[in-house]
């Protein structure tokens, strides 16, 4: 905390903040390009174990791919979506859809 003056605070954060990113099982987090809601972008391989973690509330609206192969769900941290990535790189596609943009 930077400063406080009649009950409004100001923070600074010292770390990178990123809406998506990919979480190895030991260090620190890699930020991924995303836009506001989907991602269409490529990621390096890595180790085993790792997760892509969403800065968004876990939803089963969210769906992920690699490669056109779908990534399995996970909640990470208790509360944000995740999905389980293989060690492979590849073109990452991750959307969501709601029950309201759906058509029969």
């Amino acid at each position: 905390r930077l400063s406080q003056e009649d009950g409004s605070a100001l923070w600074r954060v010292d770390r990178q903040v990123a809406r998506a990113a990919v979480v190895p099982r030991t260090g620190d987090p890699e930020p991924v390009a995303a836009g506001p809601v989907e991602l269409h972008t490529k990621i390096e391989s890595g180790d085993e174990g790792r997760v892509l973690r969403l800065a968004d509330s876990a939803d089963p609206g969210w769906t992920a791919t690699l490669d056109g192969r779908p990534l399995p769900r996970t909640t990470v941290d208790g509360w944000a979506q995740g999905f389980e990535l293989p060690t492979a790189g590849g073109h990452l596609d991750v959307t969501y859809d709601t029950p309201m943009t759906r058509t029969a």
